[in-house]
């Protein structure tokens, strides 16, 4: 007989694109990545003895610990870029699920170690409550499977014997089988968006969100000071990176929407770990998208 279960505690979502390798025989982690590789960032780095044990399965209880020792070991790898936080955005915007901070926790994690650490710090992980949107990049050895930048959720179930049936059907659970991770390792890249057209054209179904609201935005920080009549960059520029801030409206001194700075020019001169402002930035006379984001904010935000 079938059985339905209703699962709750939602965290969210995506691998980043990039992937740390780690050659335990060597030593080494090195990123798998197409993106170019910018200074100060490297592409591989030796790991010392003493800190190879962080790199090792995360036991139980020392999920923050071995988290915090994994970010300041692969500081000197490229991180996740504003094009991974820009996604992330998307995705809380259309679920309702929060970052968690505003540069998101984005641990370098195993498949296997994500409901270990993405799980509430009640069961063990790094989230003071559920209904979370983070990213994760994949650490994993030169011969093991990888998350492809593909999506998760790490889901529990309001019984336990619903968590039983979903931690022993093949699912990869935490340490106290409360909480476990659904995958999927791969982008179907120029599949994904023709599928949803057709499903919707043809069946009629929504594939994406009924509720989907500007939450949250995207905003960008300045990498290195930015002279005034310098050109924006786009979320692949190492001239600014990016932050997740609540919404607000188009307003003088209002934190800037990203893609609304993209190719404008600089209004003042920009000191290095300035948040851009709506001030700070040349708005493009007769844009049509500075005048859909002011309906957008007509329809959702006040005036700030």
């Amino acid at each position: 007989m079938g059985k339905v279960h209703r699962a709750d505690g939602l965290e969210r979502w995506q691998g980043t694109d990039g992937e740390f390798i780690y050659d335990e025989a060597a030593g080494t982690v090195t990123i798998k990545t197409d993106k170019k590789i910018h200074a100060p960032y490297v592409e591989t780095i030796t790991v010392s003895p003493e800190d190879r044990k962080y790199l090792g399965f995360i036991p139980k209880g020392e999920v923050e610990e071995y988290i915090a020792r994994r970010k300041k070991i692969l500081a000197r790898l490229p991180q996740p870029g504003a094009y991974d936080l820009c996604e992330t955005t998307v995705a809380a915007n259309y679920t309702g699920l929060a970052p968690a901070v505003d540069t998101l926790v984005h641990a370098p994690l195993r498949i296997t170690e994500i409901p270990v650490a993405y799980c509430t710090t009640e069961n063990g992980g790094v989230f003071a409550a559920p209904g979370v949107a983070d990213l994760a990049t994949c650490l994993r050895g030169p011969t093991d499977a990888g998350l492809g930048g593909g999506v998760f959720l790490v889901v529990r179930c309001d019984n336990a014997y619903s968590n039983h049936i979903l931690t022993t059907k093949g699912q990869i659970a935490n340490y106290d089988d409360t909480a476990a991770v659904i995958y999927r390792p791969y982008h179907l890249c120029g599949v994904e968006t023709s599928s949803t057209i057709l499903v919707a054209g043809l069946l009629g179904l929504d594939t994406g969100s009924d509720d989907y609201r500007p939450r949250f935005d995207l905003v960008k920080v300045a990498a290195r000071d930015i002279k005034a009549g310098e050109v924006f960059g786009n979320d692949h520029s190492p001239q600014l990176t990016a932050r997740i801030v609540p919404a607000v409206a188009v307003a003088p001194g209002a934190v800037a929407c990203a893609h609304l700075l993209t190719g404008n020019k600089a209004a003042v001169d920009i000191p290095a770990g300035t948040t851009i402002t709506y001030d700070m930035v040349e708005e493009p006379a007769g844009s049509v998208l500075w005048q859909l984001r002011r309906q957008q904010d007509a329809a959702f935000l006040a005036a700030s």
